[in-house]
């Protein structure tokens, strides 16, 4: 007999396989050949200059190749609770199970008494452990809701995750002397505005960024780096899919 669950490890194989070449594209980008360098622009409707990090726009293939990553693991988990509700009994084969995400625990509870009437209380009981409502795993919830966003609005990425080395930025103007411990990102302008400066400022500077990427305006990683709350949301999948099955094995499903 065909492993039920199968399916789902095929999913979360490719997700996890996205998220490699997520990586990869990641540095080619921000450690090519083409460097970054820094520039002095003017405003002519401020007094300041600005001090720049000036960027390439980034390529399309950061959006497709994430999506591809976000529907798999959504889709892995949907794969799973319809082979444990298959093969328990609870659904037949044709029927759809989805894994339940509430946006409360309340919502949750509504989500279990509306569509899984039929599961075991064994079963119900493990889905619980997992907390997968807003406010319970806010991974599980952002994953939800993304997936839902992919399907009307394209992933947006212009935020990005900053590290720096040998800071701080000297920065003189007369006898008076700043130093540059901040990064603001301008989403309009594709820019790291590192710090406004005087007309007449001496600009001293020995620094080198260390980027990552973040998603912008999303549930999914509050400024986190990207390719880390991907690689964590993938483990925390796959252990439920562990989980399900094993659960599935220890009831006499499969």
């Amino acid at each position: 007999m065909d492993n039920p669950f199968r399916y789902s490890r095929l999913r979360v194989a490719r997700a996890n396989k996205c998220i490699l070449e997520l990586e990869t594209e990641i540095k080619t980008f921000f450690f090519g050949t083409v460097p970054y360098p820094f520039a002095i622009k003017s405003y002519p409707e401020k007094a300041p200059k600005v001090l720049l990090w000036v960027t390439k726009p980034m390529p399309d293939s950061f959006t497709t190749v994430t999506v591809d990553a976000i529907d798999n693991l959504r889709s892995t988990l949907d794969l799973g609770w319809h082979a444990i509700a298959v093969s328990s009994g609870a659904r037949k084969p044709t029927e759809k199970a989805y894994f339940p995400i509430g946006k409360s625990a309340v919502d949750l509870d509504n989500l279990i008494q509306n569509g899984c009437k039929n599961f075991r209380r064994e079963i119900i009981s493990l889905l619980r452990t997992f907390h997968p409502y807003k406010g319970g795993n806010d991974l599980l919830w952002a994953l939800h809701r993304e997936c839902n966003r992919n399907k009307h609005e394209i992933l947006t990425w212009v935020s990005m995750w900053i590290g720096a080395k040998h800071l701080p930025l000297s920065v003189s103007a007369g006898s008076e002397e700043a130093r540059i411990t901040g990064f603001r990102w301008d989403n309009r302008k594709n820019e790291i505005i590192i710090d406004a400066i005087a007309d007449n400022a001496l600009i001293e500077y020995n620094v080198k960024l260390c980027f990552n990427e973040a998603f912008y305006e999303s549930d999914f990683t509050a400024g986190e780096p990207a390719l880390t709350v991907l690689r964590h949301l993938a483990r925390i999948i796959e252990n439920i899919i562990n989980n399900l099955e094993l659960t599935a094995r220890r009831l006499g499903f499969i």
